[in-house]
Order: structure tokens, then C-alpha cells, then sequence
């Protein structure tokens, strides 16, 4: 038997799936959420790091949003620097948020250079299909982040 289904065996005692296939499923949705778990540790201790550097964490918002998103931010962490920023697509005329835009066409290596980014609802609705190709490990969702202070 592999190693993940002993621990869901041993560990996990609310679930009993019937079969090795369905051990399997159960395994692999943990190590998963494990992993996704991980990823936004690392994430917000990214963040304190850069706050404490005195560094502006990059916000990927739309310009519509950027008043509100900073205000929620700003409630989550005072004194903390946001730099929101918008992603420019090469026939869009939208209005850029207070930082600028990054181009799509160099938006993928600009994302893997920053430490931690922020990215919001409405940015990642307009952007998804190109976010959905291009994001790696460094993203935080806002919602994600703001979930775990009650009073954003």
C-alpha cells in the first residue's frame, strides 16, 4: 500500500472509501490541499517579509476596484505599502490603476520576478484566461487573504 493511503487510513477515520481506486482520489485531494495550503503560507509570509523591507506588495487590480481593495488592505495590515497595478491587453483602452499597467506580452515574466502578489476579483475575471496559462506559486487572491481578518 502507498504511503499517502496508509496515512488516510491511519488518520482519516470519518472517511472510509471502499476500494483502493477510491483510497487513491482521497489521498490525492489531501496531498493537494496540503500543497495549496503550503503555497499560501509561504505566500503571506512573503508578504510580512516585504513589509518589513518596506517594500510595496503588488496588487494586480483593475482601476474600478483600486479605491475599495485598498481600503480592505489597508483595514487588514495599516502602514503596509500596496502597489496596485492593472494588466494592459494589447486592444484594451481601460484606465490603468494609481501604479500603471504591465503589458500582457511580458505580464508572465513580471509575475515570476515579484516575490508575492495580490490579485483581485474583478482583475482576475477580465485577465482569467491569460491568468489561468501564466500564474505561478506567488499569487495570493485577495478574497483568500482578507478571509482570515474579520473585520475586511
Amino acid at each position: 500500500m502507498h504511503p499517502y493511503h496508509r496515512y488516510v487510513a491511519a488518520n482519516l477515520p470519518w472517511f472510509r472509501p471502499a476500494g483502493v481506486e477510491s483510497l487513491g482520489r482521497l489521498a490525492e485531494n489531501l496531498a493537494s490541499e496540503l500543497c495549496a495550503a503550503t503555497r499560501f503560507a509561504r505566500n503571506v509570509a512573503a508578504l510580512h517579509c516585504q513589509a518589513a523591507k518596506g517594500v510595496a506588495v503588488p496588487v494586480l487590480c483593475t482601476a474600478l476596484e483600486e479605491q475599495e481593495v485598498l481600503a480592505r488592505l489597508g483595514r487588514l495590515r495599516p502602514g503596509w505599502s500596496w502597489r496596485c497595478m492593472g494588466i494592459k491587453a494589447p486592444t484594451s483602452e481601460d484606465v490603468a490603476p494609481s501604479s500603471g499597467s504591465v503589458a500582457l506580452a511580458v505580464l508572465h515574466d513580471w509575475m515570476r520576478f515579484q516575490e508575492v502578489l495580490v490579485l483581485t476579483p474583478a482583475c482576475a475575471r477580465e485577465h482569467h484566461y491569460a491568468l489561468s496559462l501564466i500564474a505561478g506559486d506567488n499569487v495570493l487572491d485577495l478574497e483568500e487573504l482578507l478571509a482570515y481578518s474579520p473585520q475586511c
